[in-house]
C-alpha cells in the first residue's frame, strides 16, 4: 500500500469500523473523513495519532507505510536462529504472515521470481525452481564472490522494464527469492535433513549451520533495506531500496542506476 487513503482504508477495514464509525470516534463528520480515504483532504497530525491509536497500529506504519517493529522482527529472528533456538520455522512463517511490511517484500520477491525465470531461465532451473540447501548456500557463495569482483562472475543481467540490474544486485535477488521459496516450500525437518549431512556438527548444529550459511544473509538483506525505509521514505519503497540502494557497493557508480 503505497499512499495513506489505501492505508487509511485497510486499517480501518482490519478493525471492522465503517467511515461513520471512524469519523465518529475522530469527533468530525463521515464526509470529511470519506476525503481522507480519497486522498481528497490529507489529516493533520493530531488526527493521524488518533487514527493510529484507533486502528491499533503505530504512528509510522500508518503514516509512513513502515512498521519499524519489522526490522526488530527480522533481527529477532535472526538472532533466534544462530543462537539455535528454532525447532521449527513456523514462528517465523506465522510472524511473517501476519506482518503487511513483509507482505511487500513478499510482493517484490514475487515479482521478480516471474522475470528471472522469464529471462534467465536456465538459472532459473538450477537455483530457483527447487532448491535444496546445497544450491542456496552455492547461490549464497556467488553472492559473496560478485562483491569482491563482479566482473568474474557468470552474467545474471536482469531488467523489468526500466533499468538493467548489476550483477551484485541480481545475484542477492535471486538468492533471497530462493531461501523464500525454499522456506515455504520445504518440511523443516528435511531442512535439518540437509542442514545434518553438510554441517560438522562438532562446530554447529544443524539449524545453526542453517542459520549462519543461508538464513542469517537473506534477514540480513531485507533488515538492512527496511531500516533504511524506515528512515527515508514508505514501505512501498522496498524494490527500489532493496534493488538500488541496500545492496549497492558503496563505490558504485550512481550515475549507472
Amino acid at each position: 500500500m503505497n499512499n495513506l487513503p489505501q492505508r487509511l482504508k485497510y486499517y480501518r477495514r482490519q478493525i471492522g469500523l465503517t467511515q461513520e464509525a471512524t469519523a465518529d470516534a475522530l469527533g468530525i463528520r463521515s464526509q470529511n473523513y470519506a476525503k481522507y480515504e480519497s486522498g481528497e483532504r490529507t489529516p493533520k497530525d493530531d488526527k493521524l495519532i488518533a487514527l493510529a491509536k484507533l486502528f491499533h497500529v503505530s504512528f509510522d506504519a500508518l503514516y509512513t507505510g513502515v512498521e519499524r517493529s519489522l526490522t526488530d522482527l527480522l533481527r529477532a529472528h535472526l538472532q533466534r536462529a544462530v543462537l539455535g533456538e528454532y525447532d521449527g520455522f513456523d514462528a517465523f512463517e506465522s510472524d511473517m504472515s501476519m506482518d503487511e511490511g513483509y507482505g511487500v517484500v513478499s510482493a517484490c520477491f514475487e515479482k521478480w521470481d516471474s522475470i528471472i525465470q522469464t529471462q534467465a531461465d536456465i538459472f532459473y532451473s538450477v537455483y530457483i525452481c527447487d532448491p535444496d540447501l546445497q544450491t542456496l548456500i552455492e547461490l549464497y557463495r556467488m553472492c559473496q564472490a560478485v562483491e569482491s569482483d563482479g566482473d568474474s562472475a557468470k552474467p545474471l543481467i536482469l531488467s523489468d522494464g526500466r533499468m538493467p540490474l548489476h550483477i551484485p544486485k541480481a545475484y542477492k535477488l535471486a538468492f533471497c527469492i530462493a531461501v523464500s521459496r525454499y522456506l515455504a516450500e520445504t518440511d523443516p525437518d528435511i531442512i535439518w535433513q540437509e542442514a545434518d549431512k553438510l554441517s560438522d556438527t562438532r562446530q554447529f548444529s544443524p539449524l545453526q549451520y542453517f542459520a549462519v550459511k543461508v538464513f542469517v544473509p537473506f534477514l540480513a538483506y531485507i533488515a538492512d533495506a527496511v531500516e533504511f525505509i524506515a528512515d527515508n521514505s514508505y514501505m512501498g519503497d522496498f524494490e527500489y531500496t532493496f534493488l538500488y540502494d541496500a545492496i549497492t557497493p558503496p563505490d558504485d557508480d550512481t550515475s549507472n542506476r
